[in-house]
Formats: structure tokens, C-alpha cells, sequence
């Protein structure tokens, strides 16, 4: 699988529904953009509320290059609500699985990238907080041309 999204540099364009811890659905909107250095990809994702108030997403990433394409890889995330997180994405054929905690031990979560197009991604995933789901989401990425 020749996946785009993360081991290419590039803009993206997010859009979705987030659930709260209620149950409440709230549509959503966002970027991605990635950028490759020597020593470090970066990806700097915000998401917030199409209308009104709700949660503001906003995750600065710092990834390990991979070794060798399709290679798992480690990643670090400041997140102004959460903290430090810290994970790993793995590349499972047409799927991008990220499992993370956050520092204090507090958050974990899983998300998965599934590749639909060669520019195109159906995101889903979960947070939970001491075991409980307080937020879940399904976006779709659409890669800038």
C-alpha cells in the first residue's frame, strides 16, 4: 500500500462528525498540513465546530521517520487540553492504526486512518479518559491539490 497521508508532505482538508461524552454529535471542520524535515515529520491538525460553540481540536505532532516505508513509527503530540501525548502509528495494508496515552497517564485513545483513495481518508477514533469514552469522531481527509 502507498499510503499519502503522513509519509507525504501535504495539505488536508477535514470534515466530520464528533461525539461528545453525552452522546451529543456535533459537525465538524479542519486541516492537516505535513511537512518533512531530517530528523522529523510534523503535522499540525485543528478541527473545530462548523457553527457554534464546541470543542476546538488542536494537535501538533512530531513523527519519528520511518526506518523503511510501512515501518511502524513513534509519535509525540502537544494538545492544549491534554497535554503531551505520545504513540505509534502502524501500518496495516490500506490502514493507518495510531494507539496513544497521554503523559500523565490521564487519556489513551485509538484512531484509525483507513486509505480510500490515493487522496483520500475515512478517520475514525476514541478518546477516552481513565477508561471512559469522552470524545469519538469520524472525518474524512481530502488532500489539497
Amino acid at each position: 500500500m502507498n499510503h499519502t497521508f503522513i509519509v507525504q508532505p501535504g495539505e488536508w482538508i477535514a470534515a466530520g462528525m464528533m461525539q461528545d461524552e453525552t452522546g451529543k454529535e456535533i459537525p465538524m471542520a479542519g486541516a492537516a498540513g505535513i511537512t518533512h524535515g531530517a530528523d522529523a515529520w510534523h503535522n499540525v491538525f485543528s478541527m473545530a465546530p462548523k457553527q457554534g460553540d464546541g470543542p476546538q481540536i488542536i494537535n501538533a505532532y512530531t513523527i519519528e521517520p520511518c526506518a523503511k516505508p510501512g515501518a511502524p513509527t513513534r509519535w509525540t503530540s502537544e494538545n492544549p487540553n491534554l497535554g503531551k501525548l505520545r504513540g505509534r502509528f502502524v501500518f496495516v495494508d490500506d490502514t493507518i492504526v495510531s494507539v496513544f496515552d497521554s503523559e500523565d497517564g490521564a487519556h489513551s485513545g485509538t484512531e484509525l486512518m483507513k486509505q480510500v483513495a490515493g487522496d483520500k481518508y475515512v478517520n475514525v477514533g476514541v478518546l477516552l479518559k481513565q477508561g471512559k469514552k469522552i470524545a469519538s469522531w469520524a472525518f474524512e481527509l481530502q488532500k489539497k491539490t
